[in-house]
């Protein structure tokens, strides 16, 4: 039995071979043909479009030897190719494994879990959305972060966040041959606070770092250097190059070992800024010519090694995110419902994306339908504060409309001599009756996530006041606050 089955695919690889090797010929001759037919048409346009004569019959020869075999034998493989599958297999596991009780997500009624599904769907396509275009192209090059349509790692209405990868995109050997050497110039425009944080891997481990990445040097708009415009240049190295190499520019510390840089434009504008609002921003190696560089072309081992390191992004901020464990949130963020903890300055060195301008506090809300959970506070001093509403994947609620159903407030900081700014923010489904103060949306939510930020907050932790909470029926809201 096998030596029939080894005769008869030895007779198949000598009829294939026999063709393929007539077949430039038997193409030779079919172009010949007086017959205007839609097959032999569409073959001398390809002869043509391959360069025509005898290197148009080879090309379209190979063509077609390379489609037959595929329908045989299956497509090509190509390092990108095999890539590519490696991404669609971290979407796959995602969906399965990251979207799962495990991490927390799907559980409680039906219909509430399936949405849940749903929304980490979308937040899943968010991230691999924004991991290919941060690192399918080129580098350096700025990428906004988030958007009202890409939400990911906490984003907020009233700024705009740019990430610029600081490794090369052309594979491992250029990745530790290339200077850690950037020229940043920008203009600081409309904005009330911007910022530079220089980011390295986190744990050591992998391509991109991606959700794990820490802080290791960070510059604001207090340490920038601005010419009459509200310009400024940054000149990022590992040491500091020298007068005679700045000449100007402000010098930002980046580590050998930086994988990204991220920016902070925040804006007490109306529309918030991240809609009406625009960055001028942009990066380049310092030993880039200025003269525009003659692109090259594709490469399959280029393309693969970006693929990958987009593939590690979204392992990163999917399957590779910590399942949930209580004893290692953050001290800022209340565990027991309608509660926020006692705002915190972020730490230079920790993992994660915060800013160390900032301090933060947070707390997830539980409501009924019936229900509205008032929040009772003080802005500290500082430049800038705002309270924000987040899904469980660290989204926004859709904040388009702003004005009649607000998911979000820009609050008031202190006065010229003050110490604090009290608010008072009443958060429900529907808007109290009798009630004119601040008023935030929870889109018919039973739970999600409360989150202030305080930036450059001035004093310390103990200095700030915690934002005290109380459940109260909706429609006895205007009540409660006026007794």
């Amino acid at each position: 039995m096998r030596s029939i089955l080894a005769a008869l695919i030895a007779s198949v690889a000598i009829v294939i071979g026999v063709i393929t090797q007539r077949l430039p010929a038997i193409i030779d001759r079919l172009l010949a043909l007086d017959n205007d037919s839609p097959g032999l048409e569409r073959l001398r346009i390809g002869a043509a479009m391959a360069g025509g004569g005898a290197a148009g019959t080879e090309a379209m020869a190979d063509a077609i030897k390379t489609i037959v075999l595929a329908k045989i034998f299956g497509v090509r493989t190509t390092s990108s190719r095999e890539a590519w599958r490696r991404l669609v297999q971290t979407m796959a596991e995602a969906e399965q494994l990251y979207l799962s009780p495990s991490w927390g997500f799907g559980l409680g009624p039906e219909k509430f879990a399936a949405d849940e599904i749903a929304e980490g769907l979308k937040y899943v396509s968010h991230v691999t959305k924004l991991a290919l275009d941060v690192y399918l192209e080129d580098a350096p090059r700025f990428v906004r972060l988030v958007s009202p349509t890409l939400k990911l790692i906490g984003d907020n209405p009233d700024a705009q966040y740019h990430l610029a990868s600081l490794r090369s995109h052309d594979g491992p050997d250029r990745q530790r041959s290339a200077p850690k050497e950037f020229i940043v110039e920008g203009c600081r425009g409309s904005t009330v606070y911007f910022s530079f944080s220089v980011h390295t891997p986190g744990d050591g481990s992998g391509l991109s770092a991606g959700a794990f990445e820490k802080v290791v040097t960070d510059i604001n708009d207090e340490s920038i250097e601005f010419d009459e415009k509200g310009c400024f240049k940054l000149y990022l190295s590992a040491t500091n190059p020298g007068e005679g190499v700045l000449k100007g520019a402000t010098w930002l510390e980046t580590p050998e070992d930086a994988s990204s840089l991220v920016t902070r434009h925040y804006f007490d504008t109306w529309p918030p800024g991240s809609i009406s609002q625009a960055v001028d921003l942009s990066i380049r190696a310092a030993n880039a010519p200025k003269e525009e560089h003659v692109p090259e072309p594709v490469a399959d081992e280029v393309i693969s090694y970006r693929i990958d390191l987009a593939n590690d992004f979204l392992r990163r901020h999917t399957l590779l995110m910590p399942q949930p464990d209580p004893t290692t949130a953050p001290p800022f963020f209340a565990l027991l419902p309608n509660m926020i903890g006692v705002p915190q300055k972020w730490k230079r060195g920790e993992e994660g994306m915060g800013a160390v301008d900032i301090a933060y506090a947070a707390g997830r809300f539980r409501l009924e339908d019936d229900e509205a959970l008032i929040l009772k506070g003080a802005v500290p001093r500082c430049r800038f504060g705002n309270v924000v509403l987040w899904n469980r994947f660290l989204q926004t609620f859709d904040y388009s409309a702003y004005d009649t159903h607000p998911v979000f407030h820009t609050l008031d900081t202190p006065a010229e001599g003050e110490n604090s700014a009290p608010f008072t923010i009443v958060l429900s489904k529907q808007k109290p009756e009798n009630y004119e103060g601040k008023w935030m949306y929870t889109e018919g939510r039973p739970m999600g996530t409360v989150f202030f930020r305080f930036l450059l907050p001035e004093g310390d932790a103990y200095a700030y006041q915690r934002i005290d909470t109380v459940v109260v029926p909706v429609d006895k809201v205007a009540q409660h606050l006026s007794a």
